[in-house]
């Protein structure tokens, strides 16, 4: 597991005079499950890290991957740099890859892709405009937030609540809370979102989110 984003919140840390009892108040987790964060034994869930990142005064993005993300439009981005990941649909229209525009994020590790929130069924999660980055070869757990894409060409953004002989119980990513079960062969593929990108980003922003 890449621990880089564990260095940078002990960095914060200890910049700040922030205590791992804090962050476990903040977080609302144990003292223990933070110590494993940051020792990179353990991943945060994604509202978990946004947490963090508010906790330490940075951003989400600058948190994981060191940077923030600009959003580039048109085929000329994918040769501004080898980390340039795809933008390859939306939430209300499904995968529709070589669309033509990318989120610049050059550290992302390969294979990720990213997905533009289409409407206002995610609220208060994320909102219209937003970006998800997905990560296809990240085990997703139980808590995770993840992006399912399902075989009749629909797409959902879920919360994995669990698999079992009964189906994959996933929750909606909403104020309604709403569950529901999938049969694997319903499924094409179920991945874990890494993290949501807010509107207004830009690489030029401070790295560490402040003011």
């Amino acid at each position: 597991m890449n621990t880089a984003w564990a260095d940078r919140a002990k960095s914060r840390m200890r910049a700040q005079g922030i205590t791992q009892r804090a962050l476990a108040a903040t977080l609302s987790c144990t003292r223990g499950a933070v110590g494993h964060y940051l020792a990179g034994r353990r991943m945060p869930s994604l509202p978990q890290l946004e947490l963090l990142a508010a906790a330490l005064k940075v951003s989400p993005a600058w948190l994981l991957y060191g940077i923030e993300a600009e959003v580039r439009e048109g085929a000329a981005a994918y040769a501004v740099s080898t980390g340039a990941i795809p933008i390859v649909g939306d939430t209300a229209g499904g995968l529709r890859r070589g669309a033509g525009s990318c989120l610049h994020l050059p550290t992302a590790a390969a294979g990720c892709y990213a997905v533009t929130i289409a409407d206002y069924t995610h609220l208060p999660r994320a909102r219209p405009g937003e970006l998800l980055l997905v990560d296809p070869q990240a085990d997703a757990v139980p808590g995770d937030e993840v992006f399912a894409v399902y075989r009749d060409g629909s797409t959902g953004y879920h919360i994995l609540r669990g698999r079992g002989r009964d189906g994959i119980r996933l929750e909606s990513v909403s104020g309604e809370k709403r569950l529901r079960r999938a049969a694997p062969e319903d499924l094409h593929s179920l991945h874990r979102v890494m993290a949501v990108f807010r509107s207004g980003f830009s690489a030029g922003d401070d790295p560490a989110g402040t003011t």
